[in-house]
This record gives structure tokens, C-alpha cells and sequence, in this order.
């Protein structure tokens, strides 16, 4: 439930506020000069009126102490304390009216008990009220419910039973107010400043009415008391006449009005709730078909996702398949081609080359035969003989390029130097090379391919790298052969596209595919060039089992 407290008044609420004002002056205004018409003694009229006090006040009392339980505001627990005391007073009242259970009333009353508990009543309500709109305009920090309502409750009940032992016990300290039914002149001075003190009141809550509704409310609560007031004890001469009856009918109204505003308040708030309980309700049952909906799309979904694995499974297996073939290939073409090239390699070796030796020796014969008799016939087998030795060293050369027989004979390391010897014999590169272990050996396909690819790094760094010096190194670990080249040159930009050295590289990234090695190219532009190269020695591929070699 939310407070009156902390609501502020509508526009509505203040036109019927100051409506409800208004017809309550009129009424007042007309009812005030027969205010000392005798209207009869009716002895059921004060029970009745007195018992709906207590029923009214008791209730509001109870709406609000809950809705500050609920606030926690220290102020609320004031103005409930009040009904409550109202309640009480109300009571005590009743019991002790001369005449209406015994001669002077319960309670160890008198004639004067119950016109004192009246002003005492009006009065100390009056001032509850003053306090609360006080302490609601402070800012005060929310307190324990519990602590303030029990203390409010009980300083309520104590002050009117401090008011009930002033009145009886203390009653002989008291100027008499009653002579009968009929009005003291002591009574009309008490009347008078028991009014004065409920009309001060309305200043402060007009002044205060823009804070909250609540305030509002007891704007009108509080003028209607003043309206039993004046009628009931300012206006009239006495007991049981017309405006005594009156007033009485005022105090109903204002004992009824604040409860009727928070059944009415508490009326709304339910019907927001059930509003909200309804909406929630429909939110619950929308939330829930589409849950039902998102599980249906989400089973849908899974069923697509796992035909769309079983297809990229098999996709993959098929991609697998592919990329084991054309590595297949690319190794029985790189064997194929290894194993042309020894093929030349040994025929330029073994037949052209004895060929060449076979006809030099002849032309030195040719030579030595014409050397005394046709002289320029011996110059021209000179000549040819010439030829045919720059003809050897060219086969040699290119045999030697073909298929190095040193990669053969002596092993990796062996060939590995004699690459970086022709390098340097042709450019001038430092180049420092470093075996680890100094001798091993490696079978093929891997020796070949390790070759290559050094061959094929040196080749670029030669052609392109414009380096002053090479650091290679050659190393077995176990099972694992790595290589790496680093050179000082110009470096190249590794993302550019179309550079002179593309082919090269894709050569040397094809032969590491092709014994599943690893190859990483890093460079860039004046940084220089590193080729690092690893291959597992392993020999479980059917396609290196085809391997031709030498």
C-alpha cells in the first residue's frame, strides 16, 4: 500500500476537498442559530454515536499504523496514535456521561468528568495533529516500525488515562464547567480555547496541503471538528439541545472522513493490483507460449544444426580425403621429380661425361699426331679440346644441380655446407652455419626436403635480400628436425602481393605440406628475412612410402 503520505494531492482531490469544505460552512452557517433549541433528551443517541467514535477511530487507526509500518516514517505513527487516542477518549467519554449508566457515570466519574474529558479530547487531538504535520515537514530518517508504533501506542493510551485520572481524581482541582445539563460560565471560556486551538490548526495544514494528500484530508478532517466544536459547545447553552446534536453529527463525519478516504484509497490500490496481477497473469501466459514457441524453434534448430553437422562432417571427411590426396600427389610429383633429376644427374655424370673424356683423349691424339705436320690442323684440335673441357665442367655443374651427390653420399650436414662453399664462392655473404649434432643422418624424404628448402632460402637471399650475413642452423632434437635462415638484408612485406620471390617461397611451403611439416616466413622492409622450418621424422605416410629418391 502506498501512503497518503507520500502522495500528492490531485487536482481533483483538491476541487472536491475545497467543495466539501464549502457545503460544511453553509450547513454550519444554517445550523448555527438554532444551536440553543432544546431538541429532548434521547438516551440511545450517545451510545450509538459514541460507539461508531470509537469503531471509526480504532480503524483508521489500524490503516495508519500499517501504511507507516510500511513507510517508515517517524510522523505517520503520530497521527495514529491520535485516532487511537481519539478512540479511547471517545470510550471513557460514553462510560462516564451522567445519566447513561448510572447517576454520574462509570469509572469512578462525576458530574464533571466527561465535559472535561470532552475538551481534554478536542484539544490533545488537536495538537496530535500540529505535531504531525510538524514532524512531516522535517526530513528525519526512516525508523523501526515496530519500536515507533509500540511506543505511539502506548503513549496514547497512557495520556488518556492520564486524562481520565486529571478528571476524576483531580476533579476537585477543576472549576465545575456543568451545573446539570446546562452550561458554566467556566465551560464557555474552555469551549472557547478548545476551538481556538482546532482553528489554529488550519493555517498550518493549508499551509502544508501541497505535501501530500494526507495533509489534505486532515485539512478537512480538522474543520469539521471545529464544526462540532462550535455547535456542540461554543454556540449552545447546554446538554440535548439542537446544535449539541449537530455537532455531533460533525464529529461523526470527521471521525469518518479520513476512514472512508483510505478504504476507498485502499479500494484503488487493490484494483491496481488485481489490474496488475491480471496483467502479469496475461504477461505469465504470453511469456510462457513463447517459451513453449522458442523451445519448439529451439528442438527445430538443433534437428537443422545436426544435419548441418552430419553435412560438415561429411564435408570435412571429404575435404580430408581431397587434401590427402593432392598432398599424395605433391609428394609422389616432388619424388618423381627428385628421382628425374638424379636420372640426368647420373647420365650427364656417367655418359656424357665419358663421352667428352673419351673424345678429348682422341683429340689429344689427333693433336699430338699433327702437331709436326699440319700445324693448323692441331690448333683447331686444341681448340676443341677446350671446348670439350668447358663442355665437362658445364655438365658437371648442371648435374651437380640436378642431384648433389654429396646429399647422398656424405648426408644432410655435409650438403648443407656445400651449399653455403657455392654460395659463397659466387656472392659476398658471411655465412655461419651451425650443426647440432655435428654428424647425423636423416632418411629420406626428409633430407631431401630440408635441402631444398635451404638451397631454395640461400637462392633468395642471393637474388634479393641484398644481405652481408646469414646465420643457419641445422639441429636434431629427438624425433624433430629444424632449420632455421635469418639474414640482415632489405626484408620484404610478407602481405604484399606479386613479389619476385613468390614462387620460391611456394615451393618451400609445398614441401613442408608434403612431410607435414611446419614452415614460418617472417620479414619486413629493413628488418631482413627468417625461415624457420620443423618436420617430425616420422614415417607413417603412404605417400612418403612411395618416395623415390636416389
Amino acid at each position: 500500500m502506498i501512503s497518503l503520505a507520500a502522495q500528492s494531492p490531485s487536482q481533483s482531490e483538491r476541487r472536491f476537498a475545497v467543495v466539501t469544505v464549502a457545503v460544511s460552512v453553509v450547513l454550519f452557517a444554517a445550523l448555527a442559530p438554532f444551536a440553543n433549541v432544546p431538541a429532548g433528551r434521547n438516551e440511545l443517541f450517545l451510545p450509538i454515536y459514541e460507539s461508531s467514535l470509537v469503531m471509526c477511530d480504532l480503524i483508521t487507526c489500524v490503516f495508519l499504523f500499517a501504511q507507516s509500518g510500511l513507510s517508515r516514517s517517524p510522523a505517520l505513527p503520530i497521527l495514529a496514535s491520535a485516532y487511537l487516542f481519539s478512540a479511547a477518549m471517545a470510550l471513557m467519554h460514553e462510560l462516564t456521561f451522567p445519566g447513561l449508566f448510572t447517576h454520574t457515570g462509570l469509572l469512578w466519574a462525576n458530574s464533571q468528568t466527561a465535559a472535561w474529558l470532552y475538551f481534554f479530547w478536542h484539544v490533545i487531538f488537536a495538537a496530535a495533529v500540529i505535531a504531525f504535520t510538524l514532524s512531516a515537514a522535517r526530513p528525519a530518517p526512516r525508523t523501526p516500525g515496530r519500536a515507533v508504533m509500540a511506543a505511539a501506542v502506548l503513549g496514547a493510551l497512557a495520556l488518556a488515562a492520564v486524562a481520565l485520572l486529571i478528571s476524576t481524581a483531580g476533579a476537585h482541582w477543576l472549576p465545575r464547567l456543568m451545573n446539570g445539563d446546562h452550561d458554566r460560565p467556566a465551560k464557555y471560556a474552555l469551549a472557547w480555547l478548545t476551538w481556538l486551538v482546532t482553528l489554529a490548526t488550519l493555517p498550518l495544514l493549508w499551509r502544508h496541503m501541497r505535501q501530500s494528500a494526507l495533509h489534505l484530508w486532515l485539512l478537512v478532517v480538522t474543520f469539521a471538528w471545529s464544526c462540532d466544536i462550535a455547535q456542540a459547545a461554543v454556540f449552545n447553552a447546554g446538554r440535548f439541545s439542537f446544535g449539541w446534536y449537530t455537532g455531533r453529527a460533525y464529529g461523526l463525519a470527521a471521525s469518518s472522513f479520513l476512514l472512508a478516504v483510505l478504504i476507498l484509497e485502499s479500494g484503488r490500490l487493490y484494483r491496481r493490483l488485481a489490474e496488475a496481477h491480471a496483467a502479469e497473469r496475461a504477461q505469465r501466459q504470453l511469456a510462457e507460449r513463447r517459451s513453449m514457441q522458442l523451445n519448439q524453434l529451439t528442438d527445430s534448430l538443433e534437428a537443422r544444426i545436426g544435419e548441418r553437422t552430419g553435412e560438415l562432417e561429411r564435408a570435412n571427411e571429404t575435404l580430408r580425403h581431397t587434401r590427402d590426396e593432392l598432398r599424395m600427389a605433391a609428394t609422389l610429383g616432388a619424388a618423381a621429380r627428385e628421382s628425374e633429376r638424379a636420372r640426368l644427374a647420373r647420365e650427364l655424370h656417367d655418359e656424357l661425361g665419358q663421352v667428352l673424356i673419351m673424345l678429348k683423349f682422341q683429340l689429344d691424339d689427333l693433336e699430338a699426331y699433327c702437331l709436326e705436320r699440319h700445324t693448323r690442323v692441331a690448333d683447331k684440335a686444341q681448340a676443341m679440346r677446350q671446348l670439350i673441357d668447358r663442355m665437362f665442367e658445364a655438365s658437371k655443374r648442371v648435374a651437380t644441380d640436378l642431384r648433389p651427390a654429396v646429399l647422398d653420399v656424405l648426408g644432410l650436414p655435409a650438403a648443407a655446407q656445400w651449399v653455403i662453399q657455392a654460395l659463397k664462392q659466387h656472392h659476398p655473404i658471411d655465412v655461419e652455419l651451425r650443426v647440432d649434432p655435428a654428424e647425423f643422418e636423416v632418411s629420406e624424404p626428409y633430407a631431401t626436403v630440408v635441402f631444398r628448402i635451404l638451397q631454395e632460402a640461400l637462392t633468395n637471399i642471393a637474388r634479393h635480400a641484398a644481405a652481408r650475413h646469414v646465420d643457419v642452423e641445422l639441429i636434431l632434437e629427438q624425433d624433430r628436425l629444424r632449420l632455421r635462415v635469418s639474414d640482415d638484408g632489405r626484408g620484404f612485406d610478407s602481405s604484399a602481393p606479386g613479389r619476385a620471390d613468390a614462387f620460391g617461397l611456394l615451393g618451400m611451403r609445398e614441401r613442408a605440406v608434403m612431410v607435414s611439416g611446419s614452415l614460418e616466413i617472417t620479414s619486413a622492409p629493413g628488418r631482413g628475412t627468417t625461415v624457420r622450418f620443423s618436420v617430425p621424422l616420422s614415417a607413417g605416410d603412404g605417400a612418403l612410402q612411395h618416395w623415390s629418391g636416389v
